[in-house]
């Protein structure tokens, strides 16, 4: 597959990888995902998230894998799951939306730049699209610099587009065009 090439190439010897996930991830997806964090920001995923909840959320993103649209890798450093990232949406030669997020011990590292960068150019290359874009809460000032430093624009604010905890809040919308 190009992309593994491309990435294992780039990243030789530093023990940083992106690969599809695998059910026996479980423990160590677990222990990354149930965090408050995450759940703040992603408002799928409920705090605290039990082993039975991440077993279902790994399974569904390993099926995510065998759908035409969607595309996920688990982040892994030196053996570790640090994180998750991911292409959905897709619509080839045109548009997909990414999404990710990251344990707290791994934060601030410069991980999730790197994971970022090889996934929009995964998007670029293997899907020929033309837009690559996220979609984040205003309140997500990390991810929010994160894009930016991926050379990601802010395009505008998407008015009640997310229901958190029964409130309507505002999402950020971040494009990277080709």
């Amino acid at each position: 597959m190009l992309f593994s090439i491309l990435f294992y190439e780039k990243f030789r010897g530093v023990g940083m990888e992106l690969r599809k996930l695998k059910i026996s991830d479980l423990e160590k997806f677990h222990k990354q995902i149930n965090d408050k964090e995450i759940s703040k920001n992603i408002s799928e995923i409920k705090y605290p998230v039990s082993r039975k909840i991440a077993e279902s959320i790994l399974k569904d993103l390993i099926e995510d894998n065998k759908k035409k649209n969607k595309e996920v890798f688990v982040i892994e450093i030196n053996k570790n799951i640090a994180g998750i990232i991911g292409l959905t949406k897709i619509e080839k030669k045109h548009k997909a939306e990414i999404y990710y997020w990251i344990g707290k011990e791994f934060r601030g590292k410069g991980i999730m730049s790197k994971a970022l960068k090889k996934i929009t150019l995964l998007g670029f290359k293997k899907y020929k699209l033309r837009r690559i874009y996220c979609t984040l809460l205003t309140t997500n000032k990390a991810s929010s610099k994160l894009l930016e430093k991926c050379d990601f624009r802010k395009e505008g604010i998407l008015k009640k587009n997310a229901l958190v905890k029964g409130k309507y809040l505002d999402n950020f919308l971040y494009p990277r065009v080709k």
